[in-house]
């Protein structure tokens, strides 16, 4: 017997026009988009958007999109979709219903660890990875143990080890380290400390 590989979360994101700007679970049932959707979470309420617009369903380990012959079209990542030619979604695709455009997000499994407690300052943003990303902070502030964060110059690591701090209530204050701006000697010692007279 083989193990079947969980299927990830997802969603899609309207994020123009603005004002239209919600999230739409995604699950195995199909899901018409349009002004009419039978199901309410299908609902797209926009002049461009024809009753019936369009169509997801989840097929062969992925969501599928299929036009239903709308007035204005619909397009994924700029191409043109058609009724006779569906296509498969994958993660970040821009998906566009006449003038509207939804963003598709796929990712783990929702966490059971409550992330409320992170601030939103500090973690900007809806995005699936961010939610995830809050989830990690908050199940790491939990367990005593040491945190090392890596990442890109400007990604954040500075915010993230403020957060984590103060989320864990450890004791003593925060200190942050350019460990490029140190000798790889001086590094280890930093971070591991040293015996009394090695040097």
């Amino acid at each position: 017997m083989t193990a079947t590989r969980p299927r990830p979360s997802a969603r899609l994101r309207l994020v123009y026009p603005l004002e239209l700007e919600r999230t739409l679970p995604l699950t195995t049932a199909a899901l018409v988009l349009g002004r009419d959707a039978a199901d309410s979470a299908g609902l797209v309420r926009h002049p461009t958007v024809s009753r019936h617009h369009l169509t997801l369903r989840w097929e062969g380990g992925a969501h599928v999109a299929e036009e239903l012959q709308s007035r204005n079209g619909s397009a994924l990542n700029g191409r043109s979709l058609s009724a006779s030619e569906p296509r498969a979604m994958a993660h970040g695709d821009v998906l566009r219903l006449g003038d509207v455009l939804l963003v598709y997000e796929q990712g783990p499994e929702a966490s059971t660890v409550d992330a409320s407690a992170v601030s939103r300052d500090a973690v900007p943003g809806e995005s699936m990875a961010v939610t995830a990303l809050r989830a990690a902070l908050a199940r790491a502030a939990m367990d005593p143990s040491p945190v090392m964060l890596i990442g890109e110059t400007g990604t954040g690591k500075e915010l993230l080890a403020q957060e984590l701090h103060r989320l864990s209530r450890r004791h003593g204050g925060q200190h942050s380290i350019n460990c490029a701006e140190l000798a790889r000697e001086l590094v280890e010692s930093q971070l591991f400390g040293h015996e009394r007279g090695a040097f």
